[in-house]
């Protein structure tokens, strides 16, 4: 039997099944830190007495943040390691996120989501659906087995 069949045919141990769902926690994260940028947006705009316009530059922010870790931070991963790189960029985002609560203008908000923005872009490779080492045939993936 080859290590393949041998992953196919076990059941996920308890690491894995933590490692998924911390992966899970991130992307719901994600999805939160957009969806209340989106709610909060109006209060913003009228506390600052900025443009509407301006929110979609906010929301916009997060994606630069990616685009950007996705070019310089995702690279870095076979010199440095994954886990430690998936480390860094959690308190790198942690910090940003802070930071954020803190932020005393449109300047240092947007500044603070572009920094944390950058760290999603290196946990979407990580944060995949299909479990590691399992490849993805045809129309069927993992949950049909």
């Amino acid at each position: 039997m080859n290590v393949l069949e041998q992953v196919k045919n076990s059941l996920m141990s308890r690491a894995q099944v933590r490692a998924v769902a911390l992966c899970l926690v991130i992307n719901l994260i994600d999805g939160f830190d957009l969806l209340v940028t989106s709610f909060a947006g109006p209060a913003i705009t009228w506390q600052w007495g900025l443009f509407p316009s301006a929110v979609g530059v906010l929301l916009s922010g997060g994606l630069a943040g990616m685009a950007v870790g996705g070019l310089f931070l995702a690279p870095l991963a076979d010199r440095v390691g994954r886990r430690r790189l998936t480390l860094g960029c959690l308190a790198l985002a942690s910090l940003g996120m802070l930071a954020a609560a803190a932020a005393q203008d449109f300047d240092q908000l947007l500044a603070c989501r572009v920094v944390t923005g950058r760290p999603w872009a290196r946990w979407r490779p990580a944060c995949r659906c299909s479990p590691p080492n399992t490849p993805v045939t045809g129309a069927e993936g993992w949950w049909s087995r």
